[in-house]
């Protein structure tokens, strides 16, 4: 039986870093509340400069390729927590019981949902 206590630790840490992080470029979707939204930028002004008007775009876009990244690796986070509560923490999502998650991955990455074997499926 696998010890999740400082799995546990470790992935409630890093929902804390990540939902900082998201909290600065983005907003929780008040339709989804599972759903992150970029926000634009808080300099952003509607002038008719199309220079500046370019810019803050170019920035929202940023946020953008930003925040589905983290948000995905929030996702992933929130699985694993589930995982942990559920009892199935270390077994791969794809194998099943007959995959466990190798300890080594879960130390290097304790929110991986796979085995190495099918960590590319």
């Amino acid at each position: 039986m696998l010890d999740t206590t400082n799995f546990k630790k470790l992935l409630e840490e890093e929902r804390k870093r990540l939902t900082r992080q998201l909290s600065g470029i983005a907003e929780i979707d008040p339709n989804n509340p599972s759903d992150w939204v970029p926000t634009p930028p808080p300099d952003i002004q509607h002038e008719a400069d199309p220079i500046d008007a370019a810019d803050e775009i170019e920035e929202y876009a940023e946020r953008i390729g930003i925040e589905v990244p983290l948000e995905e690796q929030l996702r992933k986070v929130n699985a694993a927590l589930v995982a942990i509560e559920s009892g199935t923490y270390g077994t791969c999502n794809i194998g099943g019981s007959n995959h466990p998650i190798e300890p080594e991955r879960l130390e290097a990455n304790p929110s991986a949902l796979t085995c190495v074997a099918h960590m590319n499926s």
